[in-house]
C-alpha cells in the first residue's frame, strides 16, 4: 500500500523540479509555497527554496530562513537534501555563483563534506582543472578514517595525477 502524502510530495517535487530545468523559476518558487502549504513539515520544498533565493534573487536573509527551516524539521537528512540539490544543480549555477555556494554548503551543520568536496573535485576535473580537483581530494582524504573511502581518494589522486601528466605532456 502506497502513502498518498508520499505520493502528493512526490508529484509537487517531480513538477518543481521540471519547472526549475525548465528555467521557470519563478513558477517553481510559487509550486514550493503551494507545496508548503499543503505540506509544511516537509524539509524538501524549503531546500528549493533555499536554492531560488540565495543564487537566483539574492534573498540572502531569506534564504538562510529556508535552510534553517529544512534543517529544523530533518536535522539528519536536510544537509543531504540540500547537498543533492546543490550537485543536481551545480552545472546551472554561473562559475562565480560555484565557490560560495560550496563554501555556504560546507558551514551547514549535518553536510557530508567529504561528499561535497568530492563533487567540487569532480565538477574542476570535468573542466580540466586538475591541480584544483587534487587539491580538493586531498582535502577529502584529510577528513576520512574508513579504509575503503581513504582507497578510493587514494585511486581519485592517482587518477588525476595521471591527466595532469598527460595534459602536460600534450
Amino acid at each position: 500500500m502506497f502513502d498518498l502524502n508520499e505520493e502528493t510530495i512526490a508529484i509537487y517535487l517531480n513538477r518543481i523540479n521540471r519547472l526549475f530545468d525548465g528555467g521557470s523559476i519563478n513558477e517553481a518558487k510559487k509550486m514550493c509555497f503551494e507545496a508548503i502549504e499543503s505540506f509544511p513539515d516537509e524539509p524538501e520544498f524549503y531546500s528549493i527554496l533555499f536554492i531560488i533565493w540565495q543564487h537566483y534573487e539574492k534573498r540572502n536573509l531569506d534564504s538562510e530562513v529556508a535552510i534553517n527551516k529544512s534543517l529544523e524539521l530533518e536535522p539528519t537528512n536536510a544537509g543531504y537534501n540540500l547537498q543533492k540539490l546543490f550537485i543536481l544543480n551545480i552545472i546551472r549555477f554561473p562559475e562565480d555563483d560555484i565557490e560560495p555556494l560550496i563554501h555556504y554548503c560546507l558551514t551547514l551543520q549535518n553536510i557530508d563534506q567529504v561528499r561535497v568536496l568530492g563533487e567540487w573535485a569532480l565538477w574542476h576535473e570535468y573542466n580540466g582543472r586538475f591541480t584544483e580537483a587534487l587539491t580538493l581530494n586531498k582535502k577529502r582524504f584529510m577528513l576520512l578514517s574508513s579504509e575503503d573511502d581513504l582507497k578510493r581518494i587514494e585511486s581519485n589522486i592517482i587518477r588525476l595525477k595521471e591527466k595532469m601528466r598527460i595534459s602536460n605532456s600534450v
